[in-house]
């Protein structure tokens, strides 16, 4: 899995986009939740299932009809940060995205190599589906990465992004993606 620091300043990041930065830093914590399953002994769980997020996409004009227009882009935001912790997943273990519909774990491997020759330029794409019967059994350890080397070159990047951005608006007086 992602470790948990690249998880959260990734869900960190894309609020940045939406909301100021203590709103950031809590709505952040949203793209941990699929992994609440781990206080249950067991990782991968049903909180990794993409019809959890999905279902609530579909409710989410109901519920901001009883709460509020102003909720909306609190709800949107949060569900898209829950369902970026499962795509990031996917792509370093097996994960249920399906279930219940499905009880197979999916697992992607996307690798695109290339050769350069005399002859010009190959590019060998490989992109492998892996399966297998999902298993929720309560585990007596579970363990994971917390923080690794993606997840501190993540974050600095992002720290160098957000601190040219305020940089950028400070001194410009408006905000510009470019110089």
């Amino acid at each position: 899995m992602p470790d948990v620091l690249t998880h959260y300043v990734v869900s960190y990041l894309i609020s940045t986009r939406v909301f100021r930065f203590k709103e950031s830093l809590v709505i952040a914590l949203v793209g941990l939740l699929p992994d609440i399953d781990v206080l249950l002994m067991i990782h991968r769980w049903v909180s990794h299932s993409l019809l959890i997020p999905t279902s609530t996409l579909l409710l989410i004009p109901l519920i901001t009809k009883y709460l509020g227009r102003e909720y909306l882009k609190y709800l949107v935001v949060s569900v898209i940060l829950y369902i970026l912790h499962i795509i990031l997943d996917l792509f370093t273990a097996s994960t249920p995205i399906l279930w219940p519909i499905n009880t197979q774990s999916y697992f992607l491997t996307i690798k695109l190599d290339g050769m350069l020759s005399d002859s010009g330029i190959r590019l060998i794409p490989n992109i492998v589906v892996n399966t297998r019967v999902s298993d929720f059994t309560r585990r007596a350890v579970l363990e994971g990465p917390l923080i690794t080397d993606v997840g501190v070159v993540i974050t600095i990047a992002t720290v160098l992004t957000l601190t040219t951005e305020y940089f950028i608006k400070r001194f410009s007086g408006k905000y510009s993606s470019g110089f």
